[in-house]
């Protein structure tokens, strides 16, 4: 597996454990809004719904099919700074 792949494993994961489950929901995380999940007993900030993160991820996998390696590797290499980015602010 690339270093690349590796890295949005990584951010996708980090997703999963903000997105996870059961929870109870404090404002308007329901709505893309900001607000509170309560998983566990754990009280989780959950900032509003950020397009940029999933974009970011879009654009990775979207750039899989460029045949020049070293351009789909800065388009990736990209995608994955602003992820990084924007998922440090929510976790």
């Amino acid at each position: 597996m690339r270093e690349l792949d590796r890295k949005l494993d990584s951010i996708l994961q980090k997703i999963d454990k903000v997105n996870a489950g059961p929870a109870k929901t404090i404002g308007g995380v329901a709505s893309d809004g900001g607000g509170y999940i309560i998983v566990n007993g754990r009280l989780i900030r959950i900032p509003p719904w950020n397009p940029e993160l999933y974009g970011a991820i879009s654009i990775f996998q979207s750039a899989a099919v460029i045949k020049d390696d070293t351009m789909r590797e800065k388009i990736q290499e990209s995608a994955l700074s602003v992820a990084e980015k924007a998922l440090s602010q929510i976790e």
